[in-house]
Formats: C-alpha cells, sequence, structure tokens
C-alpha cells in the first residue's frame, strides 16, 4: 500500500522487502525575480516574504541602531541584491498618510488578512510606500502592482524596528504586468 501511494505521489524510492528508502525530494522552486517589459524587476512577496527574520529586542526598546543593522545579515542575498533597483510589487494597500483625498505613505502588505483583520504581518510581508505629491489614488480592497525604486535596509523609529523594506514610489499598475 505505501509503496502504490509513493508511487501515485511520484516520488522515487527504493522498495525492498517490506521497507521503503525515499531517494530525494524535490525542494521546493525558488520564487523567480523575473524583469519585466518596462525594464523593471517584478519581485513579488513570494521572494521578498519568503524566510524568518527574527527582530532584535523590540519589546524592550529602544532598539540600537547598530542591532538593527546586525538583524539585517538575515536577508537573503538575492533580496539584497534588489536595494536600489526599479521593481514592481503586487500587494495591498493600507493607508499611512494622505494630503486631501490622495495617498502620499501607505503599507503595501502581502495580504488583506494582515493589520486591518488582526493578524501580525512580518517584516518582510509589508512595504512602507512613499509617493511624492500630489500621491496618489486610494484603493484599499483589491490588489494593487505599484512601480518604484526599492530599498533595503533596517529602519528604526520610536526606538523600534519599523521595517526593512521602503519603496519610493512611481506610480500605480494597471494589472497588466
Amino acid at each position: 500500500m505505501r509503496a502504490r501511494l509513493l508511487a501515485c505521489l511520484c516520488i522515487p524510492a527504493v522498495f525492498v522487502a517490506g521497507s521503503v528508502t525515499i531517494l530525494y525530494a524535490e525542494p521546493a522552486p525558488k520564487a523567480a525575480i523575473t524583469l519585466t517589459k518596462d525594464g523593471y524587476l517584478k519581485a513579488g512577496f513570494d521572494v521578498l516574504g519568503a524566510f524568518e527574520f527574527n527582530f532584535p529586542d523590540n519589546e524592550n526598546p529602544p532598539v540600537s541602531q547598530a542591532a538593527a543593522k546586525a538583524s539585517m545579515a538575515q536577508v537573503p542575498e538575492r533580496i539584497k541584491k534588489l536595494d536600489g533597483k526599479q521593481v514592481i510589487v503586487t500587494g495591498y494597500m493600507l493607508p499611512v498618510k494622505m494630503e486631501g483625498n490622495r495617498v502620499t505613505e501607505f503599507l503595501l502588505v502581502s495580504s488583506p488578512m494582515l493589520c486591518c483583520y488582526g493578524m501580525v504581518p512580518r517584516i518582510n510581508d509589508w512595504i512602507i510606500v512613499k509617493v511624492p505629491s500630489p500621491g496618489t489614488s486610494i484603493l484599499m480592497d483589491s490588489p494593487i502592482q505599484f512601480y518604484g525604486r526599492l530599498h533595503v535596509h533596517e529602519m528604526v523609529q520610536d526606538g523600534m524596528m519599523s521595517g526593512i523594506y521602503l519603496l519610493d514610489g512611481e506610480k500605480m499598475g494597471d494589472g497588466s504586468e
């Protein structure tokens, strides 16, 4: 029975007199960072959020700039290489600052279930997006694509680590990328 199940799952194995030895298991494929026709790197939260990040001690502020900087060693090299690059990221808008009815700063989060509905996001599941005046339209309940220059570095505000991703926002996409 076990042999049939493994064979059905396409798991390579050796079957010898009632025992099973699995030869190997395929590793999960790495999420792709692709180049768009506009020259932007498409880097989704499947890339940006694909690693564990342990905060410096945010429970006992202030967090020193040195501790925050040291914590960045956890960020994979392929993500650090995105620092300063033009990217497009898809996520959900959570406005932080407004000018009239336009958003000038927002969190781009990986899921609509983060923040607003009680789930605490991981620090690599959000990007702080700053948009120059006059800002951008509010679109909160649908996924949006946002273009801009990504910065990957520690951010400390009021003695707490507040983020590792900052996007100098340029424009909201139409969903065609």
